[in-house]
């Protein structure tokens, strides 16, 4: 670097800072994208969590209705079953 030509070295720090710069700010995206995919699949597993969840549930309902259901049968069944066999005996 002569002292003819100051402006060649102080444009070329400023190219190095613009650059340096540039790199930082990409980082800086970089990152920011990185956390939003992150936490845009973190949100997406919750749902489907839950989605498993509320779906068990709703099995687990749908197999205790069944099961009071066939009680209720059995329960009935066995009325009728006594009030036949005490008409039977009259």
């Amino acid at each position: 670097r002569t002292a003819k030509e100051p402006w060649g070295a102080v444009i070329r720090v400023r190219a190095v800072i613009r650059v340096r710069a540039d790199i930082r700010v990409r980082a800086v995206i970089r990152v920011r994208a990185v956390i939003r995919v992150r936490a845009v699949i973190r949100v997406r597993a919750v749902i489907r969590v839950r989605a498993v969840i509320r779906v068990r549930a709703v099995i687990w309902v749908r197999a205790v209705i069944r099961v009071r259901a066939v009680i209720r049968v059995r329960a009935v069944i066995r009325v009728r079953a006594v009030i036949w066999v005490r008409a039977v005996i009259w």
